[in-house]
């Protein structure tokens, strides 16, 4: 039996259906069953809880041999894998495969890369068998720009010249599944890029063949920025996460093209352009 934690979402969710169509034995931590039933496969066992609640992770955990750590985004990310390495701990899992971040560091002055490394030094320290899979930047984050490019053949970023290998999130589902159900992965730490690493001028040129209208990139300023993903809704603390990894984008640090996922699956990832004329539809 796999544990899927974060089974709803992006990386989650393609797991999920990749380890079903492999004919693994799933059941997935979920909040709300009744609503994570509409979107996962019948076959998946749904245990309610979260990873806050260290009481339903042990119960979630009854009979598991393996399983993928996806934490939310929240302020207590740390706390939430805490209570899981503990319980897998305490369960017996005999290998645990961690959603991490390119960068991860428990040393970073950063919050995402500062949290994930902790989380992974928690890991090493239990003792609990691992495999820590830190990608980029996914190709998925490109649809928040959606609606300036609809409307004005424009992505906004504070990204400079930067440049990143961007993945997409199917990518990552699939080196976790590859990595779940063979060998020889154990206590091994993989960096999942695309295969190509692409400034935001670069990004724009390829929205522009692919939709076939002028797309331009435009610089702005970090706090400029970080206002207007709050004025969107998001919180303080996670703009300014999110600010911090265009940070260190700025400073070569996501520029990194890596053949572990060629390594893995036999077969590179997918090309932005690729992703893009998949999800054509929800740019154009």
């Amino acid at each position: 039996m796999i544990l899927v934690t974060g089974a709803t979402g992006k990386v989650g969710s393609e797991l999920v259906q990749q380890l079903i169509a492999a004919g693994q034995a799933v059941r997935a931590l979920v909040r709300d069953p009744q609503k994570a039933s509409a979107s996962l496969p019948t076959a998946v066992e749904l245990s309610r809880g979260d990873l806050s609640d260290a009481e339903s992770i042990e119960e979630a955990l009854a009979g598991v041999e393996k399983m993928f750590l996806l934490a939310p985004v929240d302020p207590r990310m740390v706390e939430m894998e805490q209570h899981a390495t503990a319980a897998a701990k305490a369960a017996g899992v005999n290998h645990l495969v961690k959603l991490s971040a390119i960068g991860a560091d428990p040393n970073s002055p950063r919050f995402f890369l500062g949290v994930h490394g902790t989380s992974e030094q928690t890991i090493r320290d239990a003792g609990v068998p691992f495999t820590f899979l830190r990608p980029n930047f996914f190709m998925q984050n490109l649809l928040t720009s959606a609606a300036t490019i609809k409307q004005q053949g424009a992505i906004y970023q504070p990204a400079g010249d930067s440049s990143a290998s961007f993945i997409d999130a199917a990518d990552i589902a699939a080196v976790a599944a590859k990595v779940l159900t063979s060998d020889g992965h154990q206590n091994k730490t993989y960096t999942l890029t695309g295969p190509q690493s692409l400034t935001y001028t670069q990004v724009a040129e390829v929205f522009s063949r692919v939709l076939g209208k002028p797309v331009k990139y435009i610089d702005v300023p970090r706090d400029a920025a970080k206002q207007g993903m709050m004025q969107s809704g998001l919180p303080d603390w996670l703009a300014e996460g999110i600010c911090q990894l265009v940070d260190a984008a700025r400073e070569g640090q996501m520029e990194t093209v890596s053949t572990d996922v060629r390594n893995i699956l036999g077969r590179g990832g997918r090309t932005l352009e690729e992703f893009l004329r998949e999800n054509r539809d929800a740019f154009a």
